[in-house]
């Protein structure tokens, strides 16, 4: 393929790869837009649980169509090895399940309006930064000027540029159920602990009465860990006794990155792969969607550079933060899970998390709680020698 004065290349038509050609064909980017899918029909396969804030709907794009919203969520119980919970919620709507599939296609959709060219069913095999090429499937090469690797978690090609591996990678499994009892349709719930991950939670997001997307993302085992929740948990089994797997969905999330490097000449990471996910619960959808307005204007400029710079300035703090956290969390044993469920409900935790959380934004209500339950924390050794490990891991 030729290459044109002033293109840009787009590996992933997922949403990173299609909200970073949009933002660029808003500012009327003059030069072409091509995005390479490797899978053959956009959206599939599903990998993403698809619960995101209602903010995050207006970053994608305030036009959604609202078909595209399954379910809308007004809080989450928090679960712990102990069988108690925390509950936070608000009195209105703050988050949805959106349906990814489509969502990806709408997405799609509104690149190639604007002008991109969608190359689907073709795979990069293989990247040249020299001489920037790229190898396909189909044995032809193209040639870039500016790339851009959305590839979600596949590190194959970033590792021919000599990045480290992404930190945090977690398997992730879930399964769409009907007939799942005691389901409240507007409250989500985690569960902590071992029995159910190690490195994250496992979750069940009501998508409609008695309906449910039912996951856990874990180092190791998911499946099993899944299993286990959905036939022999004490409490759990009973309410899924009767009910009826109807699709599944596998993937895999990103917790423990704060610091990756995003450009490299003239290649920008955007995504997952750029490490631009939640360490505390491993979404990215807000995220991804900051960053293509900074990597659009970055290309704009024609300078990487600043893509990087603004990310750093905008959100390098926030995932420090939020890393600590997830550290912290990681480095919890059952009974250190349980301690720290008795420190948060004495120190108002519920209370303070609804009036000030932000699904997003979360380093303000971290830092609120930690000052709140601070002291508790330091005279339980269970707590402390992970908090400090964490917050070590977190800065260096």
């Amino acid at each position: 393929m030729r290459k044109e004065v002033n293109s840009v290349t787009i590996i992933g038509g997922g949403p990173a790869g299609l909200k970073t050609a949009i933002e660029l064909l808003k500012r009327n980017f003059k030069g072409s837009i091509t995005i390479f899918e490797e899978d053959k029909e956009i959206g599939k396969p599903t990998h993403c649980a698809g619960l995101v804030s209602l903010d995050c709907i207006n970053m994608l794009d305030q036009n959604i169509p609202r078909t595209l919203i399954v379910n809308r969520i007004k809080g989450a119980k928090i679960f712990f090895p102990n069988n108690r919970e925390l509950i936070v919620s608000k009195n209105r709507y703050i988050a949805a399940v959106i349906d990814r599939e489509n969502l990806d296609k709408y997405l799609a959709e509104q690149a190639m309006l604007r002008g991109a060219n969608l190359v689907k069913g073709i795979k990069v095999c293989d990247l040249d930064i020299v001489r920037h090429k790229l190898l396909l499937s189909n044995k032809e090469t193209h040639s870039f000027n500016t790339l851009v690797i959305a590839s979600g978690v596949k590190e194959r090609l970033t590792k021919k540029l000599g990045l480290r591996e992404l930190k945090g990678k977690l398997p992730a499994l879930q399964w769409d159920m009907v007939g799942v009892k005691d389901l409240d349709p507007k409250i989500v719930e985690i569960y902590l602990g071992s029995r159910f991950s190690e490195g994250l939670f496992a979750w069940i997001i009501p998508l409609d009465e008695g309906k449910a997307r039912v996951g856990v993302a874990t180092l190791k085992d998911p499946l099993s860990r899944l299993t286990y929740m959905v036939t022999r948990h004490p409490l759990l089994s009973q309410r899924s006794s009767h009910a009826k797997r109807i699709k599944t969905y596998g993937g895999a999330v990103i917790t423990l990155e704060a610091k990756r490097k995003i450009v490299k000449d003239n290649v920008s990471l955007i995504g997952d792969i750029a490490g631009q996910t939640k360490p505390t619960t491993g979404g990215g959808l807000y995220y991804l969607s900051l960053a293509a307005s900074y990597l659009a204007d970055a290309i704009s400029k024609n300078c990487l550079g600043f893509y990087e710079k603004m990310w750093k300035k905008a959100m390098e703090k926030e995932l420090k933060i939020q890393l600590a956290l997830r550290l912290f969390l990681n480095n919890l044993n059952d009974n250190a899970l349980i301690s720290l469920y008795k420190i948060l409900k004495d120190t108002d935790f519920e209370r303070i998390a609804s009036v000030k959380g932000d699904m997003d934004f979360q380093s303000n209500i971290i830092g609120k709680l930690m000052l709140s339950g601070l002291g508790k924390v330091l005279l339980n050794p269970q707590l402390l020698f992970p908090l400090v490990s964490a917050l070590a891991g977190a800065i260096f």
